[in-house]
């Protein structure tokens, strides 16, 4: 993949996005950035979210009374650094456009998000976390205390840089969603196979929300393996093997859904019993660039 460098040249890239479906929340207030992973960023290079991945900032009034917001970027603090990570070493490597904005009731704001590397080889292999906060602005003298929510980006570098090359740019496309981006599956017994299904008893729904075609690839991977999180009280599945898929590929049409049939097996060995093991989804585009939405699959298995 190939991305426009400060410098007027292009450099092929090999990115996958990676965006984990809920949205942020608070009261009257959402912001679809709940985390956004980009790994493999070229130094020098600027990156557009609308652009690359068709994933523009969006906050939400949930109210019935119009709101003022302010949108800023902040590095994390000691104690919200995720692992292997490090505050983003100057905010000004993002531009969101407007810091302020009025938004209607029950309406929503958008605005781009970009991402732009100096070109430093000291950057190479770097992993930064930056903090992406909305807040309503605070209406009248003396009123300090308003609702905010914070999302979080994490971003990569390339350990090498590229050499630069001219071609077209390519773009992922991440308008689809899944439903539910979380599911829990309790009680389960260890040497028996079930299927995945929501607490309704329905499949998890991928959604083509695009007026195109697209192609899906499903995978099940370890979460140590990734940037992604460990839930509060789960560890890590014993092998993403465990959770297989009717259909490793799916093809849906232009605002359709279809369900993502998936089947787990845990060995019926005394260490997995009564555990509580996380797996992990991902949802990927057809593409050599990847933008992917990760499911969580959270596993309880039941005692003898």
């Amino acid at each position: 993949m190939l991305f426009k460098s400060a410098y007027g040249k292009y450099v092929l890239l090999a990115l996958v996005f990676v965006f984990l479906a809920n949205p942020l929340q608070a009261r009257g207030l959402r912001m679809n950035y709940a985390e956004v992973v980009v790994q493999n960023l070229q130094i020098g290079a600027e990156y557009s979210m609308v652009e690359v991945v068709n994933l523009p900032l969006k906050v939400t009034n949930k109210s019935d009374a119009p709101i003022k917001i302010e949108i800023s970027i902040k590095k994390p603090t000691e104690g919200n650094i995720k692992k292997g990570f490090e505050p983003i070493p100057d905010t000004s490597w993002l531009d969101i456009g407007e810091k302020l904005a009025e938004v209607p009731a029950n309406g929503t704001y958008q605005t781009d998000v970009k991402i732009a590397i100096p070109d430093d080889d000291k950057l190479l292999g770097k992993k930064y976390q930056v903090i992406i906060r909305s807040r309503v602005k605070p209406e009248g003298k003396g009123v300090a205390l308003t609702m905010a929510i914070n999302g979080r980006l994490l971003f990569t570098i390339a350990p090498i840089k590229q050499d630069a090359k001219s071609s077209k740019k390519t773009k992922v496309d991440l308008n689809f969603s899944l439903d539910p981006p979380r599911v829990e599956v309790k009680d389960v017994i260890c040497g028996k196979r079930v299927k995945i299904l929501t607490d309704e008893k329905k499949p998890i729904l991928i959604k083509n929300t695009t007026n195109v075609k697209m192609k899906f690839l499903l995978q099940s991977l370890d979460p140590q393996e990734t940037v992604i999180s460990l839930e509060p009280n789960y560890e890590a599945c014993p092998s993403p093997d465990y959770l297989t898929f009717k259909h490793e590929k799916i093809t849906i049409g232009k605002g359709r859904e279809k369900p993502l049939e998936m089947y787990l097996e845990i060995p019926d060995k005394p260490e997995y019993k009564k555990k509580r093991f996380q797996f992990l989804v991902s949802v990927a585009t057809g593409t050599a660039t990847s933008g992917s939405r990760y499911l969580r699959v959270l596993v309880s298995t039941a005692g003898d």
